[in-house]
């Protein structure tokens, strides 16, 4: 009895130190300018519906079905990468209208699709496909993601442990991808600084990994996210 109390303590300890390791987290993140901000959100792909809209149901089917017809693992990385882009897009958006329920929500789909373009390039080497040229084309856009990032934790609900949680989690997808393409293309990492800011951060807490967003579908056209619109 004395040592499942025990083991009970230590449970409730370790998720009390995880929790706080969350909501400790100070960036010190530059602030984008109103100018850096449109420019970015004028860059990623064009969002039609927010979440909490009735049609947005629909333009999650689309994608799925858009992503099940995908020839490659290296197309899909690619498709996966845009609709990472949106879902960015989307939650600023939801916090300039004061969403902060589906922003934060949001948030852990941005996370979840960017373990996706992981994996599908993890994939896309195992079989031998070229990933160099998709891998550059990403790392010119996450500085794109990257501003918006900055300006989402500008715009953060304050005191709040669950945003503050996810958006853990977003910068640590981010952070995982950029090493991802780093390790193909060495010394990308040294252009973010969302990376230096993590590691001069208590950042052991960002760094896990998301599970990869659920798709039904394995599965688009070639990779343009400035002008795909779902």
């Amino acid at each position: 009895m004395n040592k499942l109390f025990a083991c009970l303590v230590s449970i409730l300890l370790f998720l009390t130190i995880t929790t706080s390791a969350f909501a400790e987290q100070n960036y010190q993140f530059p602030k984008p300018t109103n100018g850096e901000v449109m420019e970015a959100m004028q860059a990623t792909v064009p969002v039609r519906f927010l979440p909490g809209n009735p049609l947005y149901f629909f333009i999650l089917a689309k994608e799925a079905v858009s992503r099940f017809f995908q020839p490659s693992a290296v197309e899909r990385s690619k498709f996966d990468f845009a609709v990472s882009g949106k879902r960015l897009k989307e939650t600023y958006l939801l916090l300039k209208k004061g969403d902060e329920k589906r922003a934060n929500s949001n948030l852990k789909r941005y996370a979840n699709r960017n373990q996706n373009v992981i994996s599908q390039i993890e994939k896309s080497r195992s079989q031998n496909q070229a990933v160099e040229p998709t891998v550059s084309r990403m790392a010119d856009d996450l500085r794109v993601q990257e501003k918006l990032l900055f300006a989402i934790y500008d715009m953060r609900p304050q005191g709040n442990k669950d945003f503050d949680e996810n958006f853990s989690k977003a910068v640590g997808s981010f952070k995982n991808l950029v090493l991802e393409i780093d390790s193909i293309d060495q010394g990308v990492k040294n252009r973010f600084e969302i990376t230096k800011a993590v590691e001069a951060t208590n950042g052991a807490s960002v760094t896990n990994e998301p599970s990869p967003e659920p798709t039904p579908t394995e599965a688009t056209s070639t990779y343009t996210p400035r002008r795909i619109i779902y």
